[in-house]
C-alpha cells in the first residue's frame, strides 16, 4: 500500500559537499563536476516538495548567484526555483516521479556567480553533480483496473456510487422504508471504494427510533442476512452492526475510519448497515436482494422473515476528478483517462509515466467504438504512429484458428479500416506494423478482438431475435431470457405455477393448511389460526403475561375506535338532516359540515368576488361533462380591462338529482379554497393581490343566477394530461423538459402546505399549462364528470356520496378518509409517474382498475406502481418515497423541488 502521505527524503553527504564550495570561481566555462551530492527519495513524493536548498550553506553574500539544471533531467522532473526568502538554489520535484520509467537522475547543476563589487563584472561558472536515486514504493503508482471502470459524467450529481429504490419488509406485509442516498450532504453515510476488488464498503448509520427498534429485534434473535445480486459474479455481504456488538466489529470499523466521530458521540446511532460489495465490473445498475433467517418474536411466539432490496449504480465523476465523492483532482495529462476509484491514469499511445506526461515512441491500434462492440455493429480499426517518423504502415489480421496473417491495408501514414456488420469470424489478432524512416526500425502493436455479445435485448446466432424480458430477466446471447427466481416463460412474464418457487421454479413449496406460497422465495403466508414457517403450528394461546401486554395495547385502541364511531355517527345524522341538503361551503382541509355561523362567515368572504352574468360574454365551449361545462368567455369588470376567463359551471340539469349534494359540495369547496388562497397570499402583481404563480388565478364567482360559475384564469394549452399524451408524437421531447412542470406543481404544494390547505386531487388532469409554459395547479375542467368512467370511482365515503380518484389517493385517505399535505405528496408521486409515462393511466400489477378494498390490500402488502421504462432511478426513488406507508416518512413539499432538479440532471 502507499505510505500514508508520508514522504521520507534522505540527503546523504549533501551538507559536507556544499560546505566546500569556493568563494571565487575562476572558470568561465563548464568544468567537470567539482562537487557531488547524493539524494534518495521515494517515487510518491508530491509535486512541489523541496529536495534540497543548495544556497543554504553559502557564506558569500556579495555575489549574485543563480543555478540552472543543464543535464541529467530529460523528462523535466525537477526544477531550481527561488523560495519565499529569495534563495536561488531550491531544488524541487516539478512533475510526478515514476520508478518504472527512471530509477536514477544524475543532474548537472550550473552555478553562475557575478561579483557585483568588481567593476568588470567577472562571471564564474562551475558545475555540480546532484545524483538522485528514486526508490520503489509498494502500491504506487495506483493501478488502473479496467474491469471496474466508472463513467465520466457531466454536471451533477458528482459521486462514484448511488443507492436507490431502497425498501425493506417483513413477510407479514409490514413495509419499512428509509432514505439511503450516497450524497455528500447526507451525514449518515460513509463510502470507501476499493480498486483491487472493484467494489467498496458502505456504512450507513441508523438513528430513528423506528429503525433502531426493528434492528434490535433482528439482532436479538440472532438473524443473519443472505444476499444476492442481479450482476453475474458480483458478491454482496450485508451486516447489521450494533455499537455494543461484543465481537468488536464496531471498533474495527472505527479503526478503519468507517464510523464517523459524531456517530460515536451520539448514542442515538445504535445500529449501522455495513455493505461489502465486490466484483462490480459492469456499468449497468445492480439490484441487491437480501433475506434474513427467521426472526423469532418471544411475546407472540411467531417467526417472520425480513427482506430488503435496493439498487446500486455507478454514477462516476466528472473528467479530472476521482474518489468516492469525486472530491480529488486527477494528475492525468495528454488526454489520459482518470480512474474514478483511485485516480490512476490510463495513458494514450505515445505517453508514459504516472501522469502520462512523458513522451515515448509508440505504435497504436484502437477501435471505434472503443467499448461495447456487438455482433452486427460496424467497427473501425485505426492504426497510428506517435512520436515517430514512419515510411510505411500496414494492418494485418490473423484469425484465431490460423497461424499466417494477411494484410488488410497498406498506407504511408495513419490507417483506418472498417469491418461492417461484425461477425464471429472477424474475431482474431489485428497487428499494426510501422517502419521508420532512415534506420528502418520496425515497431508492432497487437489488438485482440473477441466479440461475442449481441446488442441489448437481442439474441440468437445472428442476433436477430428479441428478448423483451420482464420482471428483471436477463437476455442471454444464445438462450434468450434467463429469469430471476420465481418467474418463467419465454419473456419471464409468468410466475411459477402453484406449489413451486425459486430459480427455474424448481423448488416445491412446503406450505400446509391452506398457506399461500410466495413464488419467488417460497415464504408461506398462513391462514388463521395457523402460523410457523410452513403453517403447521397453531397459534399459541395467550398467557397471563401476554394478556397484560394485550390489555395495554388493545384498551387504548378500543377507546379510539369507540370515539371514532361516535364522531362518524354524528356526522351521518348531520348529513341526513334535510336542512343539510342545501348548498354547503366545505373547505378542502375541512370536509365536515359547517354550522350556520361559519356558513355566514363564508358567505361574507364570497361577496367581494361575486360577478354579474351580464358582464360575461361567452365565446366558445372548451369542455363538457355530464353535469356541467366549461366555456371560454370575456369578463368585463367595471374599471378594469376585459380579460379572457374559463367559466366553469356545475349542476345545470341535475340540481335535484342524486348527485346534487356532491355537486354543491365540490363547487363550494373549490370556491372557498380559492378565495382562501387569495386572501392569505402574499404575492402581488402591481397593486393587485394574486395567488401563487403556480396556482390558478380566481377572477370571480357567479352564485346569484343560474348556472353557478367559477371564473378562472384561462390556460390556452390545456391540462397537463392531454399535453403529456400529445408529447408522445414528438420524438425530441425529453423527460427533463416535462419535469419542469412537476417543479411548478411542487412549488404550488409548498404554498398550500404553508397556508395549511389540502388539495386532495393532485393529478396531471388538474394541472393547467399557460401560453408561456407555466404549470398551475387547479381543480378544473369538471374532471370528476369527464373522467368518471376511468379514474374516479363512485363510492359512499364517510357517509357521503362521492367520486374518488382511488389510484391517486394515499393509503390513510383510502382507509380512514384522512387528507393532509402528506397525502397530497402521495398524489404528487402518482403525478410524477404520469409524467414519466407521458400520460398513461396508473396501473398496478395484474389489477388494472381496483376497487377501494382491493387497492387498500395491495398497498398494505407493499405493492406500488412499477418503475416506468426509461425513468431515471433517482426519479423513481422519489416516487417510492412519496408512496411511503407512513405519512411522516414522505418528503415535505419543500423537499420536492431540489430532488426533482437532481432527477432532471440524471435524464
Amino acid at each position: 500500500m502507499i505510505i500514508d502521505n508520508i514522504w521520507w527524503v534522505t540527503l546523504t553527504g549533501l551538507l559536507i559537499g556544499i560546505s566546500g564550495l569556493p568563494r571565487a570561481l575562476e572558470s568561465s566555462g563548464y568544468s567537470s563536476p567539482a562537487q557531488k551530492f547524493n539524494l534518495s527519495i521515494p517515487e510518491n513524493v508530491p509535486v512541489g516538495t523541496v529536495v534540497a536548498n543548495i544556497t543554504s550553506v553559502l557564506s558569500s553574500k556579495g555575489n549574485n548567484i543563480s543555478f540552472q539544471i543543464v543535464d541529467g533531467d530529460p523528462y523535466g522532473r525537477f526544477s531550481l526555483n527561488p523560495d519565499a526568502e529569495g534563495s536561488q538554489g531550491v531544488l524541487r520535484v516539478a512533475n510526478p516521479l515514476d520508478f518504472r520509467v527512471r530509477q536514477r537522475y544524475d543532474l548537472v547543476v550550473l552555478l553562475n556567480c557575478a561579483d557585483i563589487n568588481d567593476k568588470q563584472f567577472n562571471i564564474s561558472k562551475e558545475t555540480y553533480s546532484v545524483k538522485i536515486a528514486i526508490t520503489d514504493v509498494h502500491g504506487y503508482p495506483p493501478l488502473y483496473n479496467t474491469t471496474c471502470e466508472t463513467p465520466e459524467r457531466e454536471g451533477s450529481p458528482q459521486r462514484l456510487f448511488n443507492f436507490s429504490n431502497y425498501i425493506s419488509r417483513y413477510e407479514t406485509g409490514w413495509i419499512h422504508t428509509s432514505t439511503l442516498q450516497t450524497e455528500q450532504r447526507n451525514h449518515n453515510f460513509v463510502l470507501r471504494s476499493d480498486n483491487d476488488v472493484c467494489g467498496g464498503m458502505f456504512v450507513s448509520g441508523l438513528k430513528s427510533l423506528k429503525d433502531n427498534g426493528w434492528a434490535n429485534i433482528a439482532t436479538a434473535s440472532g438473524a443473519t442476512l443472505n444476499c444476492s445480486s442481479s450482476q453475474t459474479g458480483m458478491t454482496v455481504h450485508v451486516q447489521l452492526v450494533s455499537r455494543t456488538s461484543p465481537n468488536g466489529v464496531f471498533q474495527d470499523l472505527r479503526r478503519r475510519h468507517l464510523i464517523k466521530p459524531k456517530w460515536v458521540n451520539d448514542a442515538s446511532f445504535g445500529y449501522f448497515w455495513v455493505y461489502q460489495i465486490d466484483a462490480y465490473q459492469t456499468l449497468s445498475p445492480a439490484t441487491i436482494r437480501c433475506e434474513s433467517t427467521p426472526i423469532y418474536f418471544q411475546i407472540s411466539e411467531d417467526t417472520t422473515i425480513y427482506s430488503m432490496q435496493l439498487t446500486i449504480d455507478k454514477l462516476g465523476c466528472a473528467r479530472g476528478r476521482f474518489g468516492p465523492w469525486c472530491e480529488q483532482d486527477c494528475v492525468c495529462k495528454n488526454g489520459a483517462r482518470c480512474h474514478g476509484f483511485n485516480g490512476a491514469c490510463m495513458c494514450p499511445p505515445g505517453w508514459i509515466g504516472v501522469a502520462c506526461d512523458i513522451p515515448t515512441k509508440a505504435v497504436a491500434i484502437v477501435t471505434v467504438p472503443r467499448q461495447h462492440i456487438f455482433i452486427g455493429s460496424n467497427v473501425t480499426l485505426s492504426c497510428t504512429a506517435v512520436h515517430l517518423n514512419v515510411s510505411s504502415m500496414a494492418l494485418k489480421y490473423r484469425p484465431f484458428h490460423l497461424n499466417a496473417p494477411r494484410v488488410l491495408s497498406n498506407q504511408t501514414s495513419t490507417i483506418e479500416f472498417t469491418r461492417k456488420a461484425f461477425r464471429d469470424d472477424y474475431n482474431g489478432v489485428y497487428t499494426c506494423v510501422a517502419e521508420t524512416v532512415g534506420t528502418k526500425v520496425v515497431l508492432e502493436k497487437e489488438l485482440i478482438l473477441n466479440v461475442t455479445s449481441c446488442p441489448p435485448n437481442l439474441y440468437g446466432t445472428f442476433c436477430n431475435d428479441t428478448c423483451d424480458c420482464e420482471n428483471g430477466g436477463r437476455c442471454d446471447r444464445w438462450s434468450g431470457c434467463v429469469c430471476l427466481p420465481g418467474w418463467r416463460g419465454k419473456h419471464c412474464d409468468r410466475p411459477c405455477s402453484h406449489g413451486h418457487y425459486g430459480l427455474n421454479c424448481s423448488f416445491s413449496c412446503a406450505c400446509q393448511n391452506g398457506g399461500v406460497c410466495d413464488h419467488i422465495n417460497g415464504t408461506c403466508f398462513c391462514q388463521e389460526p395457523w402460523t410457523g414457517q410452513d403453517c403447521s403450528r397453531l397459534r399459541a394461546r395467550l398467557g397471563s403475561q401476554n394478556l397484560q401486554l394485550l390489555a395495554i395495547l388493545v384498551i387504548p385502541a378500543l377507546v379510539v375506535i369507540v370515539t371514532s364511531a361516535w364522531v362518524l355517527l354524528r356526522k351521518k345524522n348531520m348529513w341526513n338532516d334535510p336542512q343539510r341538503q342545501q348548498e354547503e361551503c366545505i373547505l378542502l382541509q375541512e370536509p365536515a359540515a359547517q354550522d350556520e355561523e361559519k356558513e355566514e362567515v363564508a358567505a361574507n368572504r364570497r361577496l367581494p368576488w361575486e360577478r354579474c352574468e351580464e358582464h360575461l360574454k361567452v365565446v366558445t365551449t372548451i369542455g363538457e361533462g355530464i353535469s356541467g361545462h366549461v366555456v371560454l368567455a370575456k369578463l368585463r369588470t367595471p374599471g378594469k380591462e376585459p380579460v379572457l376567463v374559463a367559466a366553469k359551471s356545475i349542476c345545470l340539469a341535475h340540481e335535484s338529482g342524486d348527485g346534487s349534494e356532491r355537486c354543491y359540495r365540490d363547487f363550494y369547496r373549490e370556491v372557498d379554497s380559492l378565495i382562501s388562497l387569495h386572501d392569505q397570499s402574499e404575492h402581488r402583481e402591481g397593486d393587485d393581490q394574486r395567488v401563487h404563480p403556480n396556482i390558478v388565478q380566481l377572477h370571480g364567482i357567479i352564485t346569484q343566477s343560474r348556472p353557478r360559475r367559477i371564473l378562472l384564469e384561462y390556460a390556452p394549452r390545456g391540462d397537463l394530461l392531454h399535453f403529456l399524451r400529445g408529447s408522445r408524437q414528438k420524438p425530441d421531447t425529453r423527460l427533463s423538459d416535462l419535469l419542469r412542470f412537476a417543479v411548478h406543481v411542487s412549488r404550488a404544494l409548498h404554498e398550500l402546505e404553508t397556508l395549511k390547505i389540502v388539495h386532495r386531487d393532485v393529478a396531471a388532469r388538474n394541472v393547467l399549462i399557460t401560453e408561456d409554459g407555466v404549470a398551475k395547479l387547479a381543480d378544473f375542467g369538471l374532471a370528476r364528470d369527464v373522467y368518471a368512467n376511468t379514474v374516479y370511482v363512485h363510492t359512499t365515503h364517510l357517509g357521503q356520496d362521492d367520486l374518488l380518484p382511488l389510484k391517486w389517493m394515499a393509503l390513510e385517505s383510502l382507509q380512514d378518509g384522512v387528507f393532509s399535505s402528506h397525502s397530497d405528496v402521495w398524489s404528487f408521486g402518482v403525478l410524477l409517474w404520469e409524467i414519466a409515462t407521458f400520460g398513461e393511466e396508473p396501473r398496478y400489477p395484474r389489477v388494472y382498475r381496483p376497487d377501494c378494498g382491493q387497492l387498500v390490500r395491495l398497498l398494505k402488502r407493499g405493492t406500488r406502481l412499477e418503475k416506468p421504462e426509461k425513468c431515471p432511478v433517482s426519479l423513481y426513488r422519489l416516487m417510492c418515497q412519496c408512496w411511503a406507508r407512513g405519512p411522516q416518512d414522505r418528503p415535505d413539499a419543500v423537499e420536492l423541488e431540489p430532488r426533482l432538479e437532481e432527477s432532471m440532471d440524471d435524464d
